[in-house]
């Protein structure tokens, strides 16, 4: 369940903040420590906020992980689907995961945005845009043969498991490697992306 996903990754030190369109979700009450079961509790509540502008009209239904983290694969989830039970089980819903560095950028505006409206304070909103390096980017991804770069600089792969495969001069020819994910680096290392194969 997402919510025990999300409970394990902030009690591990992963930054965790929302917002919710009321109070009566019981991810928002375990979260707050006003659930029914005290055995589901959060040891300790993540800064989430429920919308304080329009009362039950927040409805926006999307998910940001890893916005900031070029190499870490940032995904938007978001869809008609409510993050219940019945979401989950009975209704006919639709979810769309979107792996791209640019929409989670902009879909994190907008929450920025939205968290701030409802009360909340994004303090490290400054400090984390200025440690984002301008993404790499390459084109296509996933490929089958060749994949070409913005730039004629050369790039670094790495396997999954960190071990350097060589450095090349794009267009890239990729064919001889075998399917799988595969770590992309600028030529100062400073920025990677995961490439598809």
């Amino acid at each position: 369940p997402i919510d025990d996903t999300m409970k394990t990754l902030w009690e591990n030190g992963i930054d965790l903040r929302g917002i919710f369109n009321g109070e009566g979700s019981a991810v928002y009450k375990k979260m707050m420590q006003t659930y029914e079961d005290t055995s589901q509790w959060w040891d300790t509540s993540p800064p989430v906020l429920v919308d304080s502008l329009s009362y039950g009209t927040f409805h926006h239904k999307y998910m940001i992980f890893d916005y900031n983290q070029v190499s870490l694969d940032p995904t938007v989830l978001t869809g008609s689907m409510n993050w219940s039970a019945s979401g989950f089980n009975n209704n006919n819903e639709c979810v769309l995961i979107i792996h791209s560095y640019e929409i989670a950028q902009k879909f994190f505006c907008e929450f920025a945005t939205r968290y701030v409206e409802a009360g909340g304070s994004l303090a490290k909103i400054s400090e984390m845009a200025q440690s984002i390096k301008p993404p790499l980017r390459i084109f296509p991804n996933p490929v089958q043969r060749y994949f070409f770069t913005a730039s004629s600089l050369p790039v670094e792969i790495f396997n999954i498991r960190g071990r350097f495969l060589g450095e090349y001069f794009p267009p890239v020819d990729v064919s001889k490697f075998p399917a799988g994910k595969y770590i992309v680096k600028s030529e100062d290392g400073t920025n990677s992306i995961i490439l598809i194969k």
